[in-house]
């Protein structure tokens, strides 16, 4: 008899699949941050003396006051199993109590290492609040897991909070963008949930985002913040293709941070095993209509003319005095101002037209064989144009 069919199994069977995402909490140590692959991965790192161990091992070694001392201690003693540096990671965050993040990773990686009071001195309830709501919510759900007491329940209220701010602008700070893939990769590791799919597109698109929302000059020398929140994102979501362009990115050996903070970080998220894309094969621009978000390049060279449009405000670098008058063409995308009521527009079979210039909301009419079609601007004033809107374009008055 098939198990599923077995009645007196059946209601057992039940029970553990309503409790499936509880039960995931209660397994093994760690939860956080480092899943088996990606420990397996700096274990081997640490055997082979690559340069990104080395440079870690010598800030652990010769840093003792560094702001990061508590991830950084902790971080180490998974790594090599070295039981005193998780002793002195647990002392550290005894006497830093208002770190939380550091504090949640400290009680998970080195929970064998803390008695019960231990463990509850080092999250105490009320605990630091973060600068953001992105590391508020990271922090609080660390917290939460590290405890043992989280849920997915707590975890939705605070993406409902999340995901409107983030749909207003996708363009985070680096801070609170690493804290948002922290925050997912938690839930995603713990309850098998991506939160994500609540609107997959933008998502699909972050990584895209981040790499088109950086002026020229400066995504050839990013901050590290910028450049290791793009790791994580490729750390959450590997096989995505914007990520393999965001891993070919942040992987070029220039951009490596070899000193400072962020060296803990460079070790934990930098995957040189795993394959990324040129990013200048990727189509220099990106569009995300829900609030009238356009980023574009002229092209992937250092000089090239970039924009930003959202909402109607618009920002130019190293772009022609005249942009905002003169069609310009970002790859196979063709950006073209509306300047009086009617203009003429020829497609080709390979490109993008995205009309400027409008109202936001304005109407917009063309006529497709006998068919009369129409369209509406969005809240900056564009309007992708489908691709059978050919010939004389108007906006309606």
């Amino acid at each position: 008899m098939p198990l599923w069919n077995n009645v007196e199994l059946r209601p057992l069977i039940l029970l553990l699949l309503a409790l499936a995402p509880a039960v995931s909490l209660l397994g093994q140590r760690p939860h956080l941050l480092l899943t088996p692959r990606r420990l397996h991965r700096l274990k081997l790192d640490a055997q082979r003396q690559t340069e990104r161990w080395t440079n870690f091992q010598t800030r652990v070694k010769t840093v003792p006051d560094s702001t990061e001392r508590g991830f950084e201690l902790a971080l180490y003693s998974r790594v090599t199993d070295d039981a005193p540096s998780c002793e002195q990671a647990v002392k550290w965050g005894l006497a830093h109590v208002q770190e939380t993040r550091q504090n949640a990773l400290i009680a998970d990686w080195c929970g064998d290492a803390l008695t019960e009071d231990q463990k509850a001195a080092l999250l105490p309830k009320g605990a630091g609040k973060a600068a953001s709501p992105f590391r508020n919510a990271r922090d609080g759900f660390f917290a939460q897991v590290a405890e043992g007491n989280a849920s997915l329940d707590q975890a939705r209220a605070q993406w409902k909070e999340l995901l409107p701010i983030i749909e207003r602008d996708p363009r985070l700070d680096p801070r609170d963008l690493y804290a948002l893939y922290e925050f997912l990769d938690a839930v995603n590791t713990n309850f098998h949930s991506d939160l994500r799919q609540d609107n997959a597109k933008l998502f699909a698109d972050l990584p895209t985002i981040l790499l088109l929302s950086q002026q020229p000059a400066q995504m050839e020398k990013p901050d590290w913040q910028t450049r290791l929140a793009g790791l994580m994102m490729v750390n959450l979501d590997p096989n995505l293709q914007a990520s393999s362009f965001v891993q070919g990115w942040a992987m070029e050996d220039p951009k490596m941070v070899r000193e400072g903070p962020g060296v803990a970080y460079e070790f934990l998220l930098a995957d040189p095993y795993l394959p990324g894309l040129g990013y200048y094969n990727m189509d220099p621009w990106v569009y995300e209509n829900a609030e009238g978000l356009l980023l574009a390049r002229t092209s992937w060279d250092e000089d090239a003319c970039w924009i930003a449009i959202l909402r109607g405000r618009f920002q130019a670098t190293q772009c022609p005095a005249n942009l905002r008058d003169s069609a310009a063409k970002f790859g196979r995308m063709n950006l073209l101002p509306v300047t009086k009521e009617c203009i003429d527009v020829k497609q080709g079979a390979r490109t993008v037209t995205i009309l400027s210039g409008l109202k936001p909301g304005a109407t917009v009419e063309w006529r497709s064989g006998s068919q009369k079609q129409t369209a509406h601007a969005d809240a900056s004033g564009l309007l992708p144009l489908s691709i059978d809107a050919q010939g004389k374009i108007c906006e309606k008055r």
